[in-house]
C-alpha cells in the first residue's frame, strides 16, 4: 500500500474514534428518553389517558352476580340427598293442680 493511502485510513479511523463517543452518548440519551413515562404524557397526553382508560377498564374485574338458592332449588337438593329434618318431639303436658 502507498503511504498516502495508509494515512487516509489512519486519519479516518482517528475521526472514527473521536464522533463514536458522542454517537454513543446520543444512543444512550435516546434510548433514556424512550423508556420515560414522562415524555409520552408530556408529547401524547390524550392517547395516555385513552390508553390508562382502556387498560382500566379491562382490569376491573366484572361485577359479581349472586343467585341464592330458591325455596324450590332447597326443597329439591333436600329430596336429592335423602335428608329429612325431624322436629324435637313437645314435651309432654303436666297435669298439675291450679
Amino acid at each position: 500500500m502507498e503511504t498516502a493511502q495508509v494515512n487516509e485510513i489512519c486519519q479516518q479511523m482517528d475521526r472514527v474514534r473521536r464522533n463514536l463517543g458522542d454517537e454513543v452518548d446520543e444512543i444512550v440519551e435516546s434510548a433514556q428518553t424512550l423508556t420515560d413515562w414522562r415524555y409520552y404524557i408530556k408529547t401524547h397526553p390524550w392517547m395516555c389517558l385513552a390508553g390508562a382508560a382502556a387498560v382500566g377498564y379491562f382490569i376491573v374485574p366484572k361485577r359479581m352476580v349472586v343467585i341464592g338458592p330458591s325455596a324450590e332449588m332447597i326443597e329439591e337438593a333436600i329430596k336429592r340427598s335423602a335428608l329429612a329434618f325431624k322436629t324435637p318431639p313437645a314435651p309432654p303436658k303436666r297435669h298439675g293442680h291450679n
